[in-house]
């Protein structure tokens, strides 16, 4: 076993200030066992399972072990007794150290040390913490009495009575970080009672990352959060790993059936990582999710962390992302701007290659504005529509005939500039505006508060 925290915690308190800084305490606990952990002490104990314990009225239920008695202390699962006082809690397996905090108490507890560090103060103890079928014992009295809590015994029940006494414990909410003047005031943007820590540090640690990148900060949302931990909970209880759930729901889905609006979304997920810097790391490592978490075009996150202990990761982690709908900042003359700036870009693109211009046809703006519309309202992407009319079909049914035509789409680019690249980066619509062949063209753009909020088609031409 080591003794490092022990000797530290003997010579001075830094120790404390030096486990802050490599863990944040708003880590949720890491319960995991190591095999160099031990199983059993050389301490004399009985079984207690006939001992209740009761904090104000309501006895504590210890699922995986029943609480013990070691040299005349009751000792019970650290989960179990911290959870039932609402504290946060952290496992330190390197260490075989326990870090508490409820309010201003922190508390730290080292396996097989007889001394309990309660902030600046020692305490002395008559049964050390150790582990037992893979829970962490603690003793009981010692920390109810740290948490200022009286503590007596019914022994005609066998029941251990906790009280508070009416004391609350000062436990500060989690707090998104913003930069100050990005702070937004509103009552989705605050968290609520359902938030829990680790949700938001993976906020916080988005935040530090785009403001590393030169992006915006994301606001944080009560909304959003609450569909990506229905999301967490939904995987670890159904016991699959996916963007869509067992029902066949989507991420939009998922967002739209919670009535929040937006014209961009992502989602990302992650399982099996114990804390919020470890689901970030793999996030960032992959190339999609990092993409979703520098999204420039992205305005709101909501973070969703289920912890299952019999399901096959443990911690599943969601994120859900929106940009905020735009149709009010953009006018009609905007869109109209927007849509020929395209026609600028294109000529741009094929005088490069010593092309000739192409012309604007308004008739052909409009089938390519209808297409926008169609996939953005019936939600598919796609050339050929639900009722089976491919770009050839639209335009003749506008009474437009052609000896050569195409058509060219693209969903989620809120620029010419950004549409313009994409296409240019896609072999096939990089040979429809490059196409010498073709004379005229007409772009439309819808913009929709749904979906990915941005909508584009080109349809080309050359007259018979």
């Amino acid at each position: 076993m080591r003794k490092k925290i022990a000797v530290l915690m003997l010579s001075s308190m830094l120790l404390l200030s030096s486990m802050l800084s490599a863990s944040p305490v708003n880590a949720k606990a890491d319960m995991s066992v190591t095999d160099d952990m031990p199983v059993s002490f050389e301490h004399s104990y009985v079984m207690a399972a006939e001992v209740t314990v009761n904090i104000n009225g309501n006895n504590i239920y210890f699922p995986d072990q029943s609480p013990m008695i070691v040299n005349d202390r009751t000792m019970v699962p650290m989960r179990a007794i911290f959870e039932a006082f609402g504290a946060r809690v952290e496992w330190y397996p390197e260490d075989e150290a326990v870090y508490a905090v409820l309010g201003n108490t922190d508390i730290l507890l080292v396996i097989g040390y007889n001394e309990m560090a309660v902030g600046d103060y020692f305490v002395s103890l008559d049964a050390a913490p150790f582990i037992e079928n893979g829970r962490t014992m603690v003793p009981l009295r010692a920390i109810s009495e740290a948490f200022n809590a009286k503590v007596q015994w019914d022994a005609n029940t066998r029941t251990v009575l906790i009280s508070t006494d009416g004391y609350t414990p000062d436990i500060p909410k989690p707090v998104p970080s913003y930069p100050q003047n990005a702070m937004q005031q509103s009552s989705d943007s605050q968290p609520d009672e359902s938030v829990q820590y680790p949700e938001v540090e993976v906020f916080n640690e988005v935040n530090r990352l785009r403001a590393e990148n030169g992006l915006a900060p994301l606001t944080w949302s009560n909304s959003l959060a609450a569909v990506a931990r229905a999301h967490s909970y939904d995987m670890a209880a159904g016991g699959y790993f996916s963007h869509t759930s067992l029902d066949g729901r989507s991420s939009s889905d998922r967002i739209e059936n919670a009535g929040i609006s937006y014209r961009r979304m992502a989602e990302n997920i992650a399982a099996g990582q114990s804390t919020a810097a470890g689901a970030v790391d793999s996030w960032m490592n992959s190339e999609g999710h990092r993409a979703n978490i520098l999204d420039p075009e992205l305005t709101h996150l909501g973070v969703g962390l289920a912890i299952s202990e019999g399901s096959q990761y443990k911690y599943y982690w969601t994120q859900c992302f929106t940009g905020s709908a735009p149709a009010a900042n953009i006018t009609a003359d905007n869109k109209l701007s927007m849509e020929h700036r395209v026609l600028d870009l294109v000529n741009a693109e094929r005088a490069a290659y010593g092309l000739n211009a192409l012309v604007w046809n308004e008739s052909l703006a409009d089938v390519a504005r209808a297409h926008s519309y169609d996939m953005a309202v019936r939600g598919f992407f796609d050339h050929t529509n639900p009722d089976g009319l491919s770009p050839f079909d639209r335009i003749k049914q506008y009474g437009i005939t052609y000896s050569v035509a195409a058509e060219n789409i693209a969903e989620g680019q809120s620029t010419p500039e950004d549409v313009m690249n994409a296409w240019m980066n896609s072999p096939g619509h990089r040979a429809n505006i490059l196409n010498a062949s073709l004379t005229e063209l007409g772009v439309g753009l819808y913009i929709s508060d749904y979906g990915y909020g941005y909508y584009w088609t080109q349809n080309f031409r050359t007259p018979r």
